[in-house]
């Protein structure tokens, strides 16, 4: 963030709003949106908080906007591997497992593999030859050429709608981590024309990734899972992905693939 005097100003404008709009949606004066994005008022908490709800923000730029002004946090931010946080750690575990035979996976914020389950790390280690070590991150995996994206067989497809979506994440929760990625994955060759989409692509009730495994090629598609009453800045931002057939080969596949 850019400091006290700016860091209002990236949220709202992030949101495409103009000062008179927010100053509208959360009832106060244009005038004093103005002073307190240029550092001529200190707002309150409350009114932090309030502009915050207004502007939708995440946990963690709430936590900022409040920082940027001298307040305590909001919302704590624990890891995963916290004890507070043991009863999550057991209820993802359980969701994981109970999706078995087929893949599922517990990413953060960054989009970071946070857990998985068996047939998920069965089937990294056979598309990497590998088990992946230390932090492994998917976004970036999907574009690296020495990773996951010559075993995605409609790689352009799939590419494309996934930074569309952390393009779509950046500019409605700004945040420097989540910028760091999409300038990364921005220099990794993406497809032409992600932003569109691709010449001859049917788009249909969902993604379908065709993914080749074992000389087999598999099509799959996922759901996304959030926590919806989550009062921790990191446990806000993990998505469960858990991913489905779409035909009775790759069901096949995945039974075998748990047999051995």
């Amino acid at each position: 963030m850019t400091g006290t005097k700016n860091i209002l100003v990236e949220f709202r404008k992030s949101k495409g709003w103009s000062q008179q709009f927010l100053a509208l949606e959360a009832d106060v004066s244009t005038r004093h949106i103005s002073f307190i994005e240029t550092g001529r008022s200190t707002p309150s908490r409350e009114l932090l908080l309030k502009l915050a709800y207004t502007l939708e923000l995440c946990h963690r730029n709430t936590n900022a906007l409040l920082n940027a002004y001298g307040y305590a946090a909001q919302y704590t931010s624990m890891a995963l591997t916290d004890t507070n946080l043991t009863p999550v750690r057991d209820a993802l575990k359980l969701m994981l497992d109970n999706h078995a035979p087929f893949p599922a996976a517990v990413l953060d914020g960054q989009w970071n593999l946070a857990m998985a389950n068996a047939p998920l790390q069965c089937m990294l280690e056979t598309l990497l030859r590998e088990q992946p070590t230390g932090e492994f991150n998917m976004l970036e995996a999907t574009f690296d050429p020495n990773s996951l994206k010559p075993a995605i067989e409609n790689w352009a497809e799939v590419a494309s709608v996934l930074l569309r979506r952390l393009h779509l994440q950046v500019h409605s929760q700004p945040s420097p981590a989540l910028q760091e990625l999409y300038q990364k994955v921005l220099n990794m060759n993406p497809p032409e024309n992600w932003r569109d989409t691709p010449a001859g692509f049917s788009e249909g009730p969902m993604l379908t990734a065709k993914i080749k495994a074992q000389g087999e090629s598999l099509e799959l598609f996922s759901t996304l899972s959030t926590f919806g009453t989550a009062q921790d800045v990191n446990l806000q931002e993990l998505v469960i992905e858990t991913y489905f057939p779409v035909n009775q080969k790759t069901t096949n596949f995945f039974y075998e693939l748990a047999k051995r």
